[in-house]
């Protein structure tokens, strides 16, 4: 065999390994954010809260009691839900009931119009805060894991 032939053997085959090794890191990336993925899905099939946490910066308590936040605030914001099925949560906001869509992606999951961004650590997930325009207003909300959603929200009258 000539030594070209013998290179150009050599080179197809060290791109053949490194092709083998970036189709095996995808395929591991990949996996690891469909695991994630999964487990942002089982934390929200727990059930959950979305609630103001800040209006304008101040604790909303605070906002509502000092700072010219509207006393409904917390009322109207709150929403309560859980995982239907891969597409519908369930939720409750203001005593009704309705289904949405959500989605999540490697980085935040979109529930009713919210991005609410997260991050894993091994099975755990922890929600970070987004916030939400009211009039000239920035309301900063927060998620967190509720385990009596399901019951509440289907204690009350279904919207949709």
């Amino acid at each position: 065999m000539s030594g070209e032939k013998a290179k150009a053997i050599s080179e197809s085959k060290a791109e053949s390994i490194t092709a083998a090794k970036a189709s095996s890191i995808t395929a591991e990336s990949s996996d690891k954010a469909a695991n994630e993925m999964t487990a942002v899905r089982n934390e929200l099939a727990k059930g959950f809260v979305l609630s103001p946490k800040l209006f304008n910066g101040i604790d909303v308590d605070k906002a509502m009691e000092k700072s010219g936040a509207p006393q409904n605030i917390v009322s109207d914001y709150t929403k309560v839900g859980y995982v239907k099925n891969d597409s519908t949560i369930r939720m409750e906001q203001m005593r009704s009931a309705f289904d949405v869509k959500y989605t999540i992606t490697k980085t935040y999951v979109v529930i009713d119009g919210s991005t609410i961004p997260y991050t894993t650590q091994g099975t755990g997930v922890t929600f970070g805060s987004w916030t939400e325009p009211h009039g000239k207003d920035v309301i900063t909300m927060n998620l967190r894991t509720e385990s009596g959603a399901k019951s509440i929200v289907d204690s009350v009258m279904t919207q949709n």
